[in-house]
């Protein structure tokens, strides 16, 4: 954090290099690429010099939002024939694309940096030849990788250093990464994609593990500006690349949550974890059948961020009782005049008559002491009498006093009036006969 701004990313030093960009007087993209050149070294399992790059970059001078899809595509040789020749499993070398980051690196330097582009590359640099200690997380992603680095000679020996991951605290070099990014520092994109050193060495290795990646394929990549796409939800403006990105998911998520009320709900509670996780199975159908590559297949980008289409893949949600239900036993509970507890024991009264403490506790399976206490601040409100036992003085009756009979009463018709307003709601048929059945089962509750 500056007086110019603040910098956030998954690791301290990697924000911290990108603040002290800005207190130098840098732009957010000189920031953004010190920092993710830092995290390149600091959090290795992440992209890198060698993965994709998306950007979404707001111009306040302009009041223009503009976005860049450096994301690389497939080497030209891995055809379908190809791989139905050679590859029987969907990992390995025929999975790594032309990597698009030192490209975008570039392309949005040129166009909004302010710093020289050698002075961003100088926190990952000093980080990777002098050491980092390992951070928690990235350490618990780092071991969960070793059995892949394992099998592979030059991952072994850079990244698990005494044949298995660094410890959490431990300080991890990297002097390789640390001479790649001086001659990204000195060349700029061409190291990678006009014959450059890095270029000759990612070749060389994809042959050497069989992959089909040539120098014609870096050489003919270009990242792509591209316009942001966007949706309303709930006032506010929300936006992502389009496809071939993943970002629509995100917001045909949005769109499907909009018509439930998420916000009462506790962040952590299963209503809320049942539609954020049910929206996001709906999404991911539709990117899974939907998204690819726009220049090779439409892509109906506009009918997936329709609302029309969101209300059609919410219902499939909101025929789910247990969301309605939780959802009117959390709004009972607001509206309830006494606490559960209490309510609970007052109802025990009523149908039952007097009741020695300890009993109560028995039938309503709470602590002795608990129950005491429910009891204690029922007595302090003049909601029930207590008696003690003439024979055993530790021993007391309680019972409902006329007080607490009219409250009780009251109570009741409240709440009754309640259910019947929820259920007088403007609602479709479909959630008419399904409120019915969930204020059926709160009746229950509520007499329990």
């Amino acid at each position: 954090m500056t007086t110019r701004g603040i910098v956030s990313t998954a690791q301290t030093l990697a924000s911290q290099a990108g603040a002290q960009i800005l207190a130098r007087g840098g732009s957010a993209i000189d920031a953004a690429i010190a920092a993710n050149a830092v995290l390149s070294v600091v959090e290795p399992m992440m992209n890198g010099p060698g993965g994709d790059l998306f950007a979404l970059y707001w111009d306040s001078k302009t009041g223009k939002l503009t976005g860049i899809n450096a994301s690389g595509w497939s080497p030209k040789n891995l055809t379908l024939e190809y791989l139905d020749r050679h590859s029987t499993t969907l990992s390995g070398i025929h999975l790594v694309t032309v990597p698009g980051c030192v490209a975008g690196w570039e392309q949005l330097h040129k166009r909004f940096g302010r710093l020289p582009w050698k002075d961003l590359f100088r926190p990952a640099i000093y980080y990777a030849e002098n050491g980092f200690p390992v951070t928690e997380l990235i350490q618990w992603d780092w071991e969960d990788s070793a059995g892949k680095l394992r099998g592979d000679d030059n991952a072994r020996r850079v990244y698990l250093p005494h044949g298995e991951a660094p410890k959490i605290g431990e300080i991890f070099r990297n002097p390789e990464l640390a001479h790649a990014f001086r001659v990204i520092a000195e060349l700029g994109a061409a190291a990678i994609y006009s014959g450059g050193p890095i270029g000759e060495a990612l070749l060389k290795t994809s042959q050497r593990m069989g992959g089909t990646m040539t120098a014609e394929d870096l050489r003919e990549y270009k990242p792509e500006w591209v316009e942001p796409i966007s949706t309303e939800y709930r006032g506010w403006k929300v936006f992502q690349l389009p496809p071939n990105g993943q970002g629509i998911g995100t917001l045909e998520m949005l769109n499907i949550l909009e018509p439930f009320p998420i916000g009462d709900y506790e962040q952590t509670s299963a209503e809320a974890l049942h539609l954020k996780i049910e929206a996001q199975k709906l999404s991911a159908q539709d990117l899974k059948r939907y998204v690819g590559d726009p220049r090779f297949a439409p892509i109906p980008t506009n009918a997936l961020l329709s609302k029309a289409y969101a209300k059609e893949r919410s219902a499939l949600i909101a025929s789910d009782l247990r969301v309605v239900l939780g959802h009117l036993i959390r709004r009972l509970r607001a509206e309830h005049r006494f606490p559960l507890a209490q309510s609970a024991v007052l109802g025990r009264l009523e149908r039952e008559g007097p009741a020695c403490v300890s009993d109560l506790a028995v039938a309503e399976r709470v602590r002795p002491q608990s129950m005491a206490q429910t009891v204690g601040d029922l007595e302090a409100d003049g909601l029930v009498a207590r008696h003690p036992d003439p024979v055993d003085r530790r021993r007391s009756t309680v019972e409902l006093t006329e007080r607490g009979l009219l409250e009780l009463q009251a109570e009741r018709r409240r709440r009754d009036g309640w259910l019947a307003s929820v259920v007088a709601e403007d609602l479709s048929s479909e959630e008419r006969d399904l409120l019915g059945r969930a204020v059926e089962l709160l009746r229950r509750v509520a007499e329990s």
